[in-house]
């Protein structure tokens, strides 16, 4: 039987804040501390975010804040003000091309403030920068050092489970010499592949060192695609990027991390991209996408939901998320009118005998509506239509138009429905973990068959076990 050499607990590794004030950020940094040091990363790419995630969690046992600022101090002032006044226990080290700080108000005590506070210039690089992580470090006596291979650095699974693919060979820490490969460059990235070597306790995975520089790159290549994409989207007048915006907050505050709406984003991105070059759907995207309103914000959030269940339960290539994200943005496209939309997603029950009969067979016959547009365009991936088509079906067989029941339900499109419900659950509101926790379990009960059941136990696992600080059982 192979033994696999104990690694330090990552909860008791250094515990660094990054923030990289800048507009196109790099995550190139986080990676080598974390690969050359025994510390945990946590990243923030803007000012707000950062304060959020400051006040969101526990920071009592954070022992750096490294804020690299692009913007010469502009707004760093406003966020060093705060960290003063909310973890001024929590050194800094700023990276800026400022110098010398006198000239702004919030950092003329700054090496004052804390014995380890610190500037080091942009552009000296990574050396000076991974000095003064081990400088701090050493205060922290409780921190175990680690006995990695020369040839080897660290990648925590973390990082690596939000990839579509492995950009090298994986290796696990036998003994303190002795790597062994597990994984090969290039294969698809599946939870269900690490799963094994996690519940051995292997929290810690590895690259060779000489293969570090090009996955470094292809990591930040990955996180900032969707960067490249959003030229394009501005450049068309009709899609409100506001929409993006508020959709991506929402989800973050609700506890999604934030690797995996960079990969959702660069999805839904893509997808509307795509879709805009069928000439029968660019006046229905214009339509669901030229105003921040209930269309446009409920078809993004379902996305994003749907996409991050189907990621949970290990359905991980793009081109499932892609069929996910085209049903999300085109299963309600045919409601011009925002207030009939929102009726739909009520048990008929609740409008039956109120609307008119219009609105009525509107209701009814929306999902064939767009299930016969979607059919007809030339480059949208199979089965998209049959998930718009059965989204107002249900488990029991008490759905619309078709009456299915779990069984005779496309398995994505009963993801889908689980997604939409839980969007219908949350819109317009601000819930706490206990609230989110408590639509979740009347879900359950709802929804108790195959991929139905797999789909809200995904969402339980999402937001109440990882990101609502519960054990799970």
């Amino acid at each position: 039987m192979v033994k696999f050499k104990a690694c330090p607990n990552n909860d008791s590794f250094m515990k660094i804040f990054y923030i990289e004030n800048e507009s196109d950020p790099s995550h190139k940094i986080p990676l080598q501390l974390e690969a050359e040091l025994v510390c945990t990363v946590f990243e923030a790419e803007s000012e707000l975010k950062a304060v959020h995630w400051l006040k969101s969690n526990d920071i009592s046992d954070l022992d750096l804040i490294i804020f690299n600022d692009s913007n010469s101090g502009h707004l760093s002032n406003q966020l060093y003000r705060f960290i003063k006044g909310y973890c001024s226990h929590v050194p800094v080290l700023l990276i800026t091309k400022q110098h010398p700080l006198d000239s702004l108000d919030e950092y003329k005590t700054f090496f004052s403030d804390h014995p380890y506070n610190a500037v080091i210039s942009r552009d000296e690089g990574m050396k000076p920068v991974i000095d003064h992580v081990v400088k701090v470090s050493s205060l922290i006596q409780s921190i175990p050092q680690a006995h990695y291979s020369s040839a080897y650095c660290r990648v925590s699974y973390s990082r690596l489970r939000v990839l579509d693919r492995l950009y090298s060979d994986i290796y696990i820490q036998i003994s303190d010499n002795k790597f062994v490969k597990i994984f090969k460059e290039n294969e698809l990235r599946a939870n269900c592949l690490f799963d094994h070597y996690l519940a051995k306790g292997v929290s810690n995975f590895f690259i060779l060192k000489k293969d570090f520089a090009i996955f470094s790159k292809k990591y930040d290549q990955f996180f900032n695609h969707k960067l490249k994409v959003n030229p394009f989207l501005k450049e068309n007048k009709e899609i409100h990027l506001k929409i993006f915006e508020n959709v991506q907050d929402y989800i973050l505050n609700l506890g999604l991390d934030e690797a995996t709406v960079a990969r959702i984003s660069q999805i839904s991105e893509l997808t509307i991209l795509l879709l805009l070059k069928e000439p029968n759907l660019k006046e229905i995207i214009h339509t669901v996408m030229k105003k921040d309103n209930y269309l446009s914000e409920h078809s993004l959030m379902i996305s994003y939901i749907s996409n991050a269940i189907a990621l949970e339960i290990d359905w991980v290539s793009d081109f499932t998320l892609e069929k996910l994200s085209a049903a999300s943005i085109l299963h309600d496209a045919c409601f011009f009118d925002c207030d009939l939309a929102k009726v739909s997603q009520m048990q008929e029950e609740e409008w039956k005998g109120v609307l008119a009969r219009k609105d009525v067979e509107m209701i009814r016959t929306h999902p064939y509506k767009m299930f016969e547009v979607t059919r007809k365009a030339d480059n949208i991936q199979s089965y998209v239509d049959l998930i718009i088509y059965s989204h107002h079906e249900r488990m029991n067989g008490d759905g619309y138009p078709r009456h299915l029941n779990w069984s005779h339900i496309y398995p994505l499109a009963a993801l889908f429905i689980v997604a939409e419900d839980f969007v219908h659950g949350i819109y317009g509101k601000i819930l706490k973990s206990s609230e989110i926790a408590e639509l979740i379990s009347i879900m359950k009960t709802r929804y108790t068959k195959g991929t139905f059941k797999k789909s809200v136990e995904a969402l339980e696992s999402i937001f109440v076990f990882k990101h609502g600080h519960i054990t799970k059982t």
